[in-house]
């Protein structure tokens, strides 16, 4: 079994470590000390979690909460210590009691804004992600405008279904029960705008740089 530390310099190489791989079991750490933040650090580890399970390595993750790594709960292993924190908002997540929290020295770096309870009201679909960076890019759209743009080559591999506007309409309002975008009326229908202030918008522009 191999053990290997989440940093800067490990992160980028355990792609590399893993396809030259000589075994069958690897636990994945992010220590007190590590110069990663969750956010970047949890969208590529994703991606590493996906690779083990093609190669039958048995892949644990400690010390990352389940909110940055939402549908690998599987591979999470609670650890708990007195050096962990669970802040306040916390207690909205459907996991409260299961989840032992984050190191309290990460949050005194990092602050709570990456923070995201597991209940709806802070979980995203593709077409949801895929309305947001459009509107992102464009800043204001109609609905056909955004229809026309969830179908190009830039966004089509976000967009899970969207064919026709009742499809960006449903999405739009579950955006807006959310909080997340703004609905005017125009000359040529329906204009959608965002929050940019919403927590959800910043995760998504922390997403694509």
């Amino acid at each position: 079994m191999k053990k290997i530390e989440l940093y800067k310099s490990s992160l980028e190489l355990l792609g590399k470590f893993i396809r030259n791989r000589s075994f069958n079991k690897l636990t994945i750490v992010f220590p007190k000390d590590s110069d990663l933040s969750l956010s970047k650090a949890s969208e590529r580890l994703s991606e590493l979690i996906d690779e083990c399970i093609l190669r039958n390595i048995d892949v644990v993750v400690e010390n990352i909460p389940y909110c940055f790594l939402v549908g690998y709960k599987r591979y999470i292993k609670e650890v708990k210590n007195d050096e962990k924190v669970k802040p306040k908002k916390c207690k909205e997540c459907k996991y409260y009691e299961k989840c032992s929290g984050l190191w309290k020295s990460y949050i005194e770096k990092y602050g709570e804004g990456e923070i995201s309870p597991i209940t709806g009201k802070y979980l995203i679909t593709d077409n949801e992600r895929c309305m947001i960076e459009i509107l992102l890019k464009v800043g204001k759209a109609t609905t056909k405008q955004i229809l026309e743009l969830k179908n190009s080559p830039e966004f089509k591999d976000i967009c899970a279904h969207c064919v026709e506007s009742d499809d960006v309409m449903l999405t739009g309002k579950k955006l807006m029960e959310k909080g997340v975008v703004l609905r005017s009326f125009g000359p040529e229908g329906y204009i959608w705008s965002l929050n940019k202030e919403h927590f959800l918008v910043k995760k998504v522009q922390s997403w694509i740089g």
